[in-house]
């Protein structure tokens, strides 16, 4: 009886954790990491990266974070 008890208390502890975890990072602003993605992806490959959407946080079973409307500029050796 006893175990049953400390199970169900632990499962629900997980569930309100994970619950938490997802409202936590439903409240984030994504869009105030623009800038430093663009700086990011500059640093790396030398290329400029413009984002003019929005950053949507798709939570799943694959978390994502989905854009529209970003341009990515050619390598210079490209057309």
């Amino acid at each position: 009886m006893r175990l049953k008890v400390v199970l169900g208390v632990a499962a629900a502890v997980v569930v309100v954790a994970v619950g938490g975890a997802i409202v936590y990072v439903s409240t984030i602003d994504f869009n105030q990491y623009k800038g430093l993605i663009s700086d990011q992806v500059k640093q790396a490959t030398g290329r400029d990266l413009a984002i003019k959407g929005e950053l949507k946080l798709a939570i799943g079973l694959s978390p994502a974070v989905a854009v529209e409307d970003v341009t990515f500029s050619n390598a210079s050796w490209g057309s």
